[in-house]
């Protein structure tokens, strides 16, 4: 991604929801976003996966804010 691209989105989110808003952002921005497969093996829970349900959850809520909530920040 190019920077200048990078610097116009305005993010405001700085955790794990930083993920979550990066690519709803840039998929407004752009309207042209690409996923790559990739092959990998997640990490069990005894293993130290700490996402729960309510990330996704989370996830969820920053999509609709940045879609439906007017806010200085977009």
């Amino acid at each position: 991604m190019r920077t200048p691209i990078l610097q116009s989105l305005k993010l405001t989110c700085s955790g794990f929801d930083l993920d979550f808003e990066l690519s709803d952002k840039l998929a407004l921005a752009t309207k042209r976003v690409g996923e790559v497969p990739i092959g990998f093996n997640p990490r069990t829970y005894q293993q130290g996966k700490k996402i729960r349900l309510w990330d996704g959850l989370h996830a969820v809520l920053i999509v609709l804010r940045d879609r439906f909530v007017p806010s200085q920040f977009h």
